[in-house]
């Protein structure tokens, strides 16, 4: 069974700007955070309309009828003392004065909430300050996060319509296409530099690059830069520079490209250089092993071979160029011990 509660909203609010918007926001977001717990959900959220006496309209009234009644109260007494005629006047005075009755109307939200599944949000009255607020179809228990992606799904296609109006320099239906875009989401920093376009009467983001206008003064601009992501900050950040500060980045580009071909090249030289030195090790060192087994065996059948011995010692200066290269140092330890165990034979 479901069970329902409701909650005041906030009286007379308005989001007529992004700022007042982000407040809006904010004062909601904190009512339904705060109300929303213990398996309770936002339901919808209802416009209530309020009549209000208006004090000073009735007090206006009744003075102005006062006075046209003890006119009125005097005609009609005639010879009757001036106390006659004003009581009659007042009387006559109140009368006139019911007529300048007035009633304004003093509309607020209702916020209410279901202790059941989430239902889908539903908003008030048309044009409410909740249905500025919250955008119809939104879950009542979504995220912030969420909430605000579904806003820039909504907004998207509200800026790209827009766009389209620059082309065409339809600039008024272009900027209003982009209010509408922010009234969905009011941190679109497209919106904005659609706007700053408008300002500038410009029909292509792009020719932002080339115009004279200090864009790091206007509020459009602004707003674009704080609300862009990293990527199109750098891009905006771009539109925003003197033509002296383009060239100083052009050249800087080029000399990091320059150096960067140069690195590269260097690199591949010396991989070539290193490839063709391990080349030339395995094949020195694949040399001294092919015979190393046969001055061996000639040496272990007479250590007195003085050519044995020279032909060894030669094979462990091969081995000796070779470094440190590989199993060159391994391979050299085992065959001096062997030399010199075959020389203690003697």
């Amino acid at each position: 069974m479901k069970q329902y509660k409701t909650i005041a909203g906030p009286i007379e609010l308005k989001a007529q700007t992004g700022e007042d918007y982000e407040n809006a926001v904010r004062q909601y977001a904190k009512i339904i955070d705060e109300e929303a717990v213990g398996g309770w959900a936002l339901h919808l959220i209802q416009q209530i309309a309020v009549k209000k006496l208006a004090f000073a309209t009735v007090i206006i009234g009744a003075t102005i009828g006062a006075i046209l009644g003890a006119i009125i109260g005097s005609e009609m007494t005639g010879e009757m003392s001036g106390v006659g005629g004003l009581l009659i006047g007042l009387m006559v005075g109140g009368g006139l004065g019911c007529l300048g009755l007035k009633y304004n109307y003093v509309f607020f939200n209702m916020l209410v909430f279901v202790q059941d599944d989430a239902v889908s949000f539903k908003s008030g009255v048309p044009g409410s300050s909740a249905g500025q607020v919250f955008r119809q179809g939104i879950p009542a228990n979504a995220s912030i996060a969420e909430q605000a992606e579904s806003a820039s799904e909504q907004a998207d296609p509200l800026v790209r319509r827009a766009f389209m109006l620059l082309e065409d320099r339809e600039w008024d239906k272009a900027d209003e296409f982009f209010e509408q875009a922010l009234s969905q989401e009011p941190e679109s920093a497209k919106a904005y530099v659609g706007k700053l376009c408008v300002e500038l009467r410009i029909n292509r983001e792009d020719d932002l690059y080339s115009h004279s206008a200090k864009l790091a003064d206007n509020s459009n601009y602004i707003r674009a830069i704080r609300f862009a992501d990293e990527e199109y900050r750098r891009t905006l950040e771009h539109y925003a520079l003197t033509p002296e500060e383009r060239q100083k980045i052009e050249e800087d580009k080029a000399k990091a490209e320059f150096e960067r071909v140069a690195f590269e090249k260097a690199t591949l030289e010396k991989a070539t250089l290193e490839k063709a030195a391990r080349e030339e090790y395995e094949r020195n060192y694949q040399r001294v092993l092919s015979k190393k087994d046969a001055l061996k065996a000639k040496l272990l059948k007479n250590a007195n071979d003085t050519n044995a011995q020279a032909e060894y010692r030669a094979m462990l200066s091969d081995l000796e160029k070779l470094g440190n290269h590989g199993d060159a140092p391994k391979t050299l330890k085992e065959l001096s011990e062997f030399f010199d165990y075959c020389m203690r034979q003697i």
